[in-house]
C-alpha cells in the first residue's frame, strides 16, 4: 500500500540547512521564513494552547469535584475519622488507627526565633524582648475571655472525668494569680511567668495518679509529696533544668494554681468553645548564667585551640613541604603558564588589543611590567637579591644561592620595546610552574628525539652546542591548521629555545625566580582569533590535552585589531 502526500508535506520534511550553532539557535528563536517562534508557528502554538487549556480544565474539574465531595463528607462528621482508642477500655470507633501518640503540651510565650525555643530576658531597662513576650501572653489569654453562660462553671467541683458533657468546662484565667495580669513578671525584679497548655486530643481520657496510686520512680520527690497529699485528681506536671548547670540556675518554680491539669476538662469531644487547662510556671529566683563561667569556658577553649594550632604548626617545615613529588597532590608533572593574563575573568585566556590604541597597548604592557618587576629590579626580592648569581651550563649554582634571569637576553621582548605590542608583534612570556625537588629528564640526545617534536625545534637542538642540551625545550604552534596559517613566524628569547637546566631543582630558596621564555610573534594575522598552544619538552613531562584537562602545555588566544 502506497500513501501519497501533497507537495507541501514533502517540502516540510526537507531538513533545514546548517547555519552553525549560534545562527541555528537564532533561527530556533525566530524563523523569518516560517514566521515561527521557538520552532512553532502561530497555528501550532494555538493548537498547543487549546490542548493544554482543555487538559487542565478537565483536570481542574475532576480535582474540584473530588474536593467538594471530600469536604461535604468531612463536614458531616462529629468526630475525627481516625481517633484515639483507649487501650484498656478497648473502645473502637470508625477506624482504630491514629497517627498521634500521647497528647503533648506547649508553652507560651513562644520564642522569638524559630531556630531555638529560648525565652531570653534581661534586667536592662527598655528591653524590647520582654515587651514582645508580654504582648504574646496577652494575645494568648484573649482566647479565654469568653461568655461564661456557655460553660459549666461548677465542673471543677465534681472531681471526676465529666464523660460527654453538654457544656465545656470553664477555665478562669484569674486562677493563674499574678501570671494572669500584665506584665506577667517580665519587669524588674524578673520573676517571669511561662504558661503551659495541654493540647487537645479527641476522646482521650487520662489515667491519672492519685494519693493511693503507685507512683513511678522517676517522678520528682517533691511532686510525689504533692500527689500523696492531694485528694483531687490531676494530670501532674513537673519542670526542672535540662542539665546540672540549668538546675543550678533555674531556682524555685512556683506552679499556679497547682502543678497539674484538672481531669474535669477531659475528654475533649469536639466542642467548638472548648478551653484547654493551663498551668503557670513562675520562676521566683531565676539566676543568669554568670559571665565568669563563660569567661572560663571560652578561655579554656581558646587555650586548647592555641595548643592544637601550635602543635600543628610545629609539624610544618617552612623550607620544605612534608609531601613532595609522587607523595604530594601536585605530583611530578609541572604545568605551563603564560603572561600577560587579563584580570578580567570574562577574557580568560584571550589576549585582545589594538596596536593603534595606546590605552589598549598600555593595558597589556602594564600587566607584563607587574609580572616582570622582580626580574628587572632584583632589589624587590627577599634579601634584596644578594644571593643571586649569574649561572650557565658550566657553572652550577652555589649552595644557598639562586640563578639570576638575564633580562638583557630578551631582545625585542624587553620593556624598552614595549614587548613588541606597539608594533603588532607582541611577546608572550611562557613559564614552567614550580614543583619542589623536581628535576627534568632532558631530551639531550640529538639522535633520539620524539617523532612529534616540531621540525624547527629538532633542527635547533641538533645545531645547539652539546653542553647546552640540558634544557627543557619550548615550542609553540597554532592549535588548528588554520591557526598555523595565521600565526606567522615565531622567535624565542633567550635564544636557547627553552628553560636552562641549571635553574632546577626548585628548593624554595628565597629570591628564586622561575625562568621564562619570551615567544615573539613577528607577523600574526590581523582581526582574527589565533589559537596558540605552547608545549614544554622533557621526558618526565607528560603531554595530554582534552576538553577539560591540559598537561604539559598551555593554550591561549591572540587577536590583534588594525
Amino acid at each position: 500500500m502506497v500513501i501519497l502526500h501533497d507537495e507541501a508535506y514533502y517540502k516540510s520534511r526537507i531538513p533545514q540547512p546548517d547555519l552553525g550553532p549560534f545562527r541555528n539557535f537564532l533561527r530556533f528563536l525566530w524563523d523569518r521564513e516560517r514566521k515561527a517562534f521557538l520552532d512553532r508557528t502561530a497555528k501550532e502554538w494555538g493548537q498547543l494552547g487549546l490542548f493544554y487549556l482543555c487538559f487542565f480544565t478537565i483536570l481542574g474539574t475532576i480535582f474540584a469535584i473530588q474536593m467538594k465531595v471530600s469536604i461535604d463528607y468531612v463536614s458531616q462528621l462529629d468526630k475525627p475519622f481516625f481517633q484515639y482508642v483507649n487501650p484498656k477500655s478497648g473502645r473502637a470507633s470508625r477506624f482504630t488507627r491514629s497517627t498521634f501518640g500521647s497528647p503533648g503540651i506547649v508553652f507560651k510565650p513562644n520564642s522569638m526565633s524559630t531556630a531555638s525555643p529560648i525565652i531570653s530576658v534581661s534586667n536592662l531597662t527598655g528591653n524590647t524582648k520582654s515587651e514582645r513576650y508580654v504582648q504574646a501572653i496577652n494575645d494568648f489569654l484573649q482566647e479565654y475571655d469568653k461568655n461564661r453562660s456557655n460553660y459549666d462553671l461548677d465542673c471543677q467541683k465534681k472531681h471526676s472525668i465529666s464523660g460527654h458533657p453538654r457544656k465545656s468546662c470553664y477555665f478562669n484565667i484569674h486562677n493563674l494569680g499574678i501570671c494572669s495580669t500584665p506584665p506577667y513578671g517580665y519587669t524588674k525584679p524578673l520573676k517571669p511567668c511561662v504558661l503551659i497548655k495541654f493540647n487537645k486530643r479527641f476522646d482521650w481520657i487520662p489515667e491519672y495518679y492519685n494519693y493511693s496510686s503507685h507512683l513511678p520512680q522517676n517522678m520528682p520527690e517533691r511532686l510525689k509529696k504533692v500527689v500523696q497529699k492531694s485528694h483531687k485528681p490531676y494530670i501532674w506536671l513537673s519542670c526542672n533544668g535540662a542539665n546540672n548547670v540549668d538546675k543550678d540556675h533555674i531556682g524555685e518554680i512556683e506552679y499556679i494554681p497547682t502543678p497539674g491539669f484538672p481531669v474535669e476538662y477531659f475528654p475533649f469531644t469536639g466542642q467548638l468553645d472548648y478551653m484547654s487547662p493551663i498551668v503557670a510556671l513562675k520562676f521566683n529566683s531565676l539566676t543568669s548564667i554568670t559571665g565568669a563561667f563563660y569567661t572560663c569556658f571560652f578561655s579554656a577553649l581558646a587555650l586548647l585551640f592555641a595548643v592544637c594550632m601550635k602543635g600543628l604548626l610545629a609539624t610544618l617545615n617552612y623550607e620544605k613541604p612534608r609531601w613532595i613529588l609522587e607523595e604530594s597532590l601536585i605530583g611530578t608533572n609541572p604545568g605551563l603558564g603564560f603572561r600577560p593574563m587579563s584580570n578580567n575573568a570574562d577574557e580568560r585566556s584571550l589576549i585582545w588589543y589594538s596596536s593603534s590604541d595606546p590605552s589598549s597597548v598600555q593595558k597589556w604592557t602594564g600587566l607584563l611590567d607587574t609580572f616582570l618587576e622582580e626580574y628587572i629590579n632584583s632589589s624587590l626580592l627577599p634579601n634584596g637579591g644578594r644571593n643571586q648569581q649569574i649561572c650557565n651550563y658550566n657553572t652550577p649554582v652555589k649552595p644557598g644561592h639562586v640563578c639570576a634571569v638575564e633580562v638583557n637576553n630578551w631582545g625585542p621582548c624587553s620593556p624598552n620595546h614595549q614587548y613588541g605590542f606597539n608594533n603588532s608583534a607582541p611577546c608572550i612570556f611562557i613559564k614552567l610552574n614550580r614543583i619542589y625537588g623536581w628535576i627534568p629528564e632532558y631530551y639531550n640526545d640529538t639522535e633520539n628525539l620524539p617523532n612529534e617534536m616540531p621540525a624547527d625545534l629538532v633542527e635547533h637542538i641538533k645545531s645547539t652546542n652539546s653542553s647546552w642540551l640540558n634544557t627543557v625545550w619550548v615550542s609553540c604552534k597554532g592549535a588548528n591548521p588554520h591557526d598555523n596559517e595565521d600565526i606567522g613566524e615565531l622567535n624565542y628569547y633567550p635564544e636557547n629555545h627553552g628553560f636552562p637546566g641549571y635553574y632546577y631543582p626548585y628548593q624554595n630558596i628565597p629570591g628564586y625566580l622561575s625562568p621564562v621564555v619570551a615567544v615573539h610573534f613577528l607577523r600574526p594575522a590581523r582581526n582574527k582569533i589565533i589559537n596558540v598552544e605552547c608545549r614544554a619538552w622533557a621526558k618526565n613531562i607528560k603531554y595530554m590535552t582534552s576538553q577539560y584537562q591540559q598537561h604539559g602545555m598551555v593554550h591561549f588566544e591572540l587577536m590583534i585589531d588594525e
